[in-house]
């Protein structure tokens, strides 16, 4: 009948929204990955050029600074160790902050990321929860519409077999054998 129709439609449109709901979850955390990898890729690259750039310059200084330790009066050779020496302490320093800044930069990324996905899954948690709920309430009327139609159906025949038992109450004993007959 038309309920049992409404309550099956009902009922694989709740199977429907259950696979839409994990597919867009599986697809939501699939995408934050891919970003997250992205974020990584980026965040390396960045630390390359930076290293590369701090190289570049560490060489330009240190060639300037055995110029000028040389200039001072030391000998190539104390004056290329000395300022070798200086250039890779500088040079530590500078790929600690190096390190530092990129550590830092792609944790705060990876932090908005990571609350960019609990809102997305969150939202879509919810709109799965209250159009779940909205079919809920109409498989809920297809039960209640079912047992309303049960209850009129039996008070129904209640009262016929109260009218039944009425009329045989008020038949005489002569009209009680002659419908018996006729049966």
């Amino acid at each position: 009948d038309l309920i049992d129709k409404q309550e099956n439609d009902i009922n694989s449109i709740i199977k429907s929204l259950d696979k839409q709901y994990i597919d867009d979850e599986v697809n939501i955390s699939t995408d934050y990955s891919k970003k997250l990898q992205d974020l990584s890729n980026q965040s390396n690259d960045k630390e390359t050029q930076l290293i590369n750039d701090l190289d570049n310059k560490l060489s330009q200084q240190l060639q300037d600074r055995i110029d000028e330790l040389i200039s001072n009066g030391l000998s190539v050779d104390d004056a290329t160790n000395q300022a070798n020496d200086e250039m890779q302490h500088e040079k530590e320093i500078e790929l600690d902050d190096i390190h530092e800044t990129i550590r830092n930069e792609k944790l705060m990324k990876e932090t908005i990321l990571k609350n960019r996905l609990d809102d997305e899954l969150d939202k879509l948690k919810s709109n799965y929860e209250t159009s779940k709920d909205i079919y809920l309430n109409g498989l809920d009327s297809c039960i209640n519409q079912r047992k309303v139609n049960l209850n009129n159906k039996l008070k129904q025949r209640l009262l016929e077999k109260e009218k039944a038992l009425e009329l045989n109450n008020n038949l005489s004993d002569s009209e009680k054998l002659e419908i018996i007959n006729k049966e």
